[in-house]
Order: C-alpha cells, then structure tokens, then sequence
C-alpha cells in the first residue's frame, strides 16, 4: 500500500506559519511604492539607507530587492528585474514556497514532496550566484 504519511501538528503549524508569513511579506510589498530611484523602498518602513552605499557609495548585492518586490507585486516585471534580477529569483521563490508551505499545512502531508537539502541548495545556489553577478556588473558599470 502507498500510505501517505501525515506531518506532525507542530510540524503543520510551522508550515502554515511560513506560509502565512510569506503572504503578509507579499502584503507589505504590494503596500509600497516602488523607489523611482530602483532602491530604497525599504526606508518606507522606517529602515534606515543601505549601511554598505553610505560607507562606499556604491550599491550592496542586495540593493534594490525591496523595489523589485514592490515593482512584481504592482505587475512591472521589467522594473522589478532592473531593480534587482536576484530579488525577482527570490520573490518567485518565495510565492512557490508559500504556496506550498500553506498547502502541506493544511493537508497535513507534504504537498508535492519532501523538502531535501540537495532541492534547497539548486534552489538557492542560482539566486545567490545571479545576485553576486549582477551586482559585479553594477559595480564595473558605475
């Protein structure tokens, strides 16, 4: 028999938790408006500017992925990949991860399959790798 094995409570409320924690990201993203500039949206939440541009005056990798998550939640695809190619990768990550985080919650069995460190490092290797080399472009460019 193929008996689908059922996830722990405590292991179902973390999933619905992760989920749900992804959504309410997503809310907050659709909330801001999109920096005309391609970073510095997250100062709309009472963060302060990135520490790296203040101290060398050039962008951190990570410069730019509020504005590409508030640019995908406002449909500007174009934009949000000129902010930050990486913060796209991520964003698309994490709508697949909430999804399937909340639906294995609810079902109480992994919806799909079981997470394993190999899927996560093929996952997240490319987004790193992306976000370190379109940042090393950013930095010959300026």
């Amino acid at each position: 028999t193929n008996r689908v094995r059922q996830l722990r409570f405590v292991d179902r409320c973390l999933l619905l938790g992760g989920g749900i924690a992804l959504f309410v990201l997503f809310g907050i993203a659709a909330r801001l408006t999109p920096a005309p500039a391609g970073m510095g949206t997250h100062q709309q939440l009472g963060l302060p500017p990135c520490t790296f541009v203040l101290m060398f005056q050039t962008p951190c990798p990570t410069c730019g992925m509020t504005t590409s998550w508030s640019n995908m939640m406002h449909g500007r695809i174009g934009d949000a990949i000129r902010c930050n190619i990486g913060g796209v990768m991520l964003w698309m990550l994490a709508a697949s991860v909430g999804i399937w985080m909340f639906v294995s919650g609810v079902r109480g069995h992994w919806f799909i399959g079981k997470p394993n460190s190999t899927m996560w490092l093929c996952v997240l290797l490319p987004i790193g790798l992306v976000t370190i080399f379109t940042w090393l472009l950013r930095l010959n460019i300026n």
